[in-house]
């Protein structure tokens, strides 16, 4: 049985209270010139929003080639609000007591569905 809208409501409100950390989403765009050179930008589109970090237990982690240097890749699972507004390609920096945070390269994002309580995102920490 679906739930009704009400029920639903109450589950997102639920759902998101449960989210204790924070984190700032950013959307990378890239421009490619005349001479065929890309520049990327970032550009922040959402800030402190309520998130949870939790551990991808089932995937190892891996090495990849980032700034011709070998970087150690850890996958995680990000937990957001339902609507968040979060795509493949997008960075979430999550704030742990330092200027920089961490930082989360999104790989891929689960729905959306008509009754999602959370938005689920898998992400790549490189260190």
């Amino acid at each position: 049985m679906p739930l009704t809208a009400q029920h639903l409501a109450t589950q997102r409100r639920y759902a998101t209270a449960d989210l204790m950390e924070r984190c700032d989403l950013e959307s990378q765009t890239t421009i490619v010139d005349g001479l065929g050179e890309a520049t990327h930008t970032q550009t922040v589109i959402g800030r402190d929003i309520p998130c949870r970090l939790v551990s991808s237990a089932s995937v190892g982690g891996r090495e990849r080639l980032r700034l011709e240097a070998i970087g150690q890749v850890t996958e995680w699972l990000i937990v957001l609000p339902w609507d968040s507004l979060v795509s493949s390609k997008d960075i979430l920096t999550m704030a742990q007591g330092t200027s920089e945070g961490r930082r989360f390269n999104v790989s891929q994002v689960t729905g959306p569905h008509t009754d999602e309580v959370r938005r689920v995102c898998m992400v790549e920490e490189i260190s």
